[in-house]
C-alpha cells in the first residue's frame, strides 16, 4: 500500500524554524508509525515536484501529486508579519495547494502548522482559523520539547488517517474488482487484435506491452496485420453492462470521488459508440476480403441462453478431421454478415484502419488513466480470473503499468 504525505512548504521564513524543521517532525512520525503498525506500509514526503522526471508543467505536477497522496500537510505561517503597509497573510503558493487539497481531499486529512513566532492566528484568513491548526514556537531551550509534540500530533493524525485509508481502501478494492476484470478483457482482446492468437494474450509481458504502445506502434501493428473475423467483429454489450452496474454502486458510496472515476465514464462512452458504429455501419465492404478462409480455426454456433443469445466461441483447431479444437476467443456477434465471416481473412482499408485505431488508442488511453488513479498498478483478483480464462489466467496479480 502506498502511503504518502505530502507536505506544502515555503521558503519565506527561516528554514531552520519552519521547513526543514516541520519535515524533520514528519519524518521522526513516519519513522515511529511504521514501529508501531503491523502492516506492511510506504510512506514517504513528497516535496513539490521531487521525484517528477523531466521539466514537468509545475502547478499541473503538484496538483497531480495532491490528488494521488494520502494526508496534506501545509505550513500556514504568516511571512509578513512585520509588515504595516500589507495585509499579513500566509505564502500565497501554500494557500493555493491548502485550497486544492480541502476539496479534493477534505478537510479531515489536512493539517495547518503554524509558528507563532512570526505572526497570531488571527492574521489568518478567516475561514482558516478554526480549521485544525497545530500551532508551535521554540527556543533553544524547549526546542526538543516543542519537536515531540509535534511529532506526537503528527503521529496521531496519521494513525487515524491510516485506518480510514485501510477502510476505504478495502471498500474500494471490493467495488473495483469487476472494473479490473473487464479491463483485463478489453486488453487481452487488443493483444488478440494486434498480436494474432499465437502469442500466450494474457501474459503479464503481452499486457505491459498493449498498456505501453504509442499510437503509431497501434497504427503500424493494425495496418501490417492480417485479421480473421472474429478479431474484427465483436460486440462489448457484457463489458458494457458490468462497467455501468460497478459505476451505479459506486456512485451511491458517500465518499465517492468522481473525479477518480472520470476515465471509466469516458470508457464506457467509448465502448458504447463503437459498438454503435460496428452493428449499425460496419458493413464488411469497408475491409479488405482476402477471399479466403483461415481454416485453422472453427466457431461454435451461438449459445441458447437468452443471457448470452450472441456469444460465440472461437476455437483453434488440434485435429482438423475430428475438428477438435482450444478455446481461443469467445464474444457477441450481432450482425449476420459478420457471422458469416468469422475465419475469413481480412486487411484493413484507411477508412476501417481510422476506426478501429481510435478505438484502440481511445480505450488505452482511458484504461491507463485509470491505472495512474491507482497508483500505477493494475490489480485482479487471481482467483477470479482462473474461473474467467483457466489455464489462461496469468501467474501474477499486480501488473505495473512500467
Amino acid at each position: 500500500m502506498q502511503y504518502t504525505v505530502f507536505f506544502s512548504w515555503q521558503a519565506d521564513l527561516p528554514n531552520n524554524k519552519n521547513r526543514s524543521f516541520i519535515e524533520s517532525c514528519l519524518l521522526k512520525s513516519i519513522e515511529n508509525l511504521k514501529k508501531d503498525v503491523n502492516y506492511t506500509l510506504e510512506l514517504n514526503i513528497d516535496r513539490d515536484t521531487q521525484s517528477t522526471l523531466g521539466t514537468p508543467d509545475i502547478t499541473e505536477s503538484i496538483f497531480k501529486k495532491i490528488d494521488q497522496c494520502s494526508f496534506f500537510i501545509a505550513d500556514v505561517s504568516i511571512i509578513n508579519g512585520t509588515s504595516r503597509k500589507y495585509k499579513k497573510t500566509p505564502n500565497p503558493n501554500v494557500l493555493i495547494e491548502l485550497g486544492y487539497a480541502a476539496k479534493k481531499l477534505g478537510w479531515e486529512k489536512v493539517i495547518c502548522v503554524f509558528n507563532s513566532e512570526f505572526g497570531k492566528i488571527n492574521d489568518l484568513p478567516f475561514d482558516l482559523r478554526n480549521r485544525r491548526i497545530l500551532t508551535y514556537e521554540f527556543n533553544p531551550d524547549n526546542k526538543p520539547e516543542v519537536k515531540k509534540n509535534i511529532e506526537r500530533t503528527f503521529h496521531g493524525a496519521l494513525i487515524e488517517n491510516y485506518k480510514r485509508t485501510v477502510f476505504a481502501n478495502e471498500l474500494l478494492d471490493y467495488f473495483n474488482s469487476d472494473i479490473y476484470l473487464s479491463l483485463f478483457g478489453l486488453i487481452v482482446d487488443f493483444s488478440k487484435m494486434m498480436f494474432g492468437y499465437e502469442n500466450n494474450n494474457s501474459s503479464i509481458e503481452n499486457i505491459k506491452q498493449v498498456l505501453n504502445m504509442t499510437d503509431s506502434e497501434v497504427e503500424e501493428s493494425l495496418t501490417r496485420s492480417i485479421f480473421i473475423g472474429f478479431q474484427l467483429f465483436k460486440s462489448y454489450d457484457e463489458c458494457i453492462n458490468k462497467l455501468s452496474k460497478q459505476l451505479e454502486k459506486i456512485v451511491s458510496l458517500r465518499n465517492f470521488d468522481d473525479d477518480y472515476y472520470v476515465p471509466l465514464v469516458r470508457l464506457i462512452t467509448i465502448l458504447r459508440i463503437y459498438d454503435k458504429e460496428l452493428n449499425r455501419r460496419g458493413d464488411i465492404s469497408r475491409l479488405n476480403s482476402l477471399q479466403q478462409v483461415n481454416n485453422n480455426y472453427r466457431v461454435i454456433p451461438k449459445n441458447q441462453s437468452k443471457e448470452l443469445s450472441n456469444r460465440i466461441i472461437l476455437l483453434k483447431l488440434i485435429d482438423n478431421d475430428k475438428g477438435e479444437g482450444v478455446v481461443v476467443d469467445f464474444g457477441d456477434i450481432h450482425r449476420k454478415d459478420h457471422i458469416e465471416n468469422l475465419t475469413h481473412e481480412f486487411t484493413l482499408t484507411p477508412e476501417s484502419l481510422r476506426f478501429y485505431k481510435g478505438f484502440v488508442i481511445e480505450t488505452l488511453t482511458e484504461i491507463n488513466a485509470w491505472i495512474d488513479n491507482n497508483h500505477g498498478e493494475f490489480f485482479i483478483d487471481n482467483s477470479r480470473l482462473e474461473i474467467s480464462l483457466r489455464e489462461h489466467a496469468p501467474n501474477q496479480a499486480s501488473i505495473n503499468k512500467t
